[in-house]
């Protein structure tokens, strides 16, 4: 294996090929939103502490953190809010990303039905998706599968949408490839038209993850009784502030970090053929 070819397997893209990040005042986009995002937890400290903002509305960021630790270390937090969570925002996120993606590919094969469904799937999210709840409570009954359900439905387009977008992007000449190998159908969409795709279909699974997050928190802290959304409905309807802002802390961890590790992902397979 080349040097080039090793570069590539390790990072998705030749480094003579990689942009630049580019720096303002000396440090790249990451670096300022490291430095925004401790400007933001200093002024929550200065004006929780300070009594600028009483405490009955914001408690100081070290204590959010301390809640939250709190909390990782009750075992009652896992069973009745923290798993049953989780639980939904994977199963919704698994079943949206792919029927997302063969919804896509089956509407991308079919231009007349792509064409039908253009208009509607544009305006798909100024939709009241939420109301279609109490259906689903009289179809499913209380518990995860509605809440689940419901995120799949707000989810799925997204990844539909962005799988098209990846589709689209695949130029002719990879078809031309496939054909003059004389390959299986199989082999040319994994090996040839799939990984042209990829980087738009992560994109869409991103949003897809933040979606499937917040649905399923929402629908917790409106409408059940379980899950982290109902536990910080509840402490806050209880003045507990600190709990309730320890377990946004865990929400705001578990979704950035996801978000990170596909942004790492699509990254990776940003540059056509460095899926490796």
């Amino acid at each position: 294996m080349s040097a080039v070819t090793a570069q590539r397997a390790r990072t998705g893209i030749p480094s003579y090929l990689r942009m630049v990040p580019k720096r303002r005042a000396g440090l790249t986009a990451w670096q300022w939103s490291l430095v925004f995002l401790v400007l933001v937890c200093a002024a929550i400290e200065i004006l929780a502490r300070s009594g600028v903002v009483s405490h009955a509305t914001l408690v100081p960021f070290t204590q959010m953190v301390y809640e939250a630790g709190v909390l990782l270390i009750t075992p009652g937090f896992y069973a009745s809010a923290l798993f049953p969570s989780l639980f939904a925002i994977v199963v919704a996120f698994v079943v949206a990303s792919v029927l997302g993606v063969i919804l896509g590919y089956v509407i991308w094969r079919l231009p007349a039905v792509r064409r039908a469904l253009d208009a509607y799937l544009t305006a798909y999210y100024a939709l009241p998706v939420f109301a279609l709840y109490p259906v689903l409570i009289a179809i499913w009954g209380q518990g995860t599968a509605p809440i689940a359900t419901l995120a799949v439905i707000f989810a799925i387009v997204t990844v539909i949408m962005n799988a098209m977008n990846g589709f689209d992007g695949v130029p002719s000449i990879v078809d031309k490839l496939a054909r003059s190998l004389d390959v299986s159908e199989t082999v040319y969409f994994l090996r040839f038209f799939l990984p042209y795709a990829l980087p738009s279909i992560l994109v869409g699974l991103r949003l897809a993850f933040l979606y499937s997050l917040l649905s399923v928190l929402s629908a917790e802290f409106l409408l059940s009784t379980q899950g982290i959304g109902f536990f910080i409905s509840t402490s806050y309807l209880r003045f507990q502030i600190g709990p309730m802002y320890g377990a946004v802390i865990i929400v705001v961890v578990i979704a950035v970090g996801v978000d990170r590790l596909l942004a790492l992902l699509t990254r990776r397979v940003s540059w056509a053929g460095g899926t490796a």
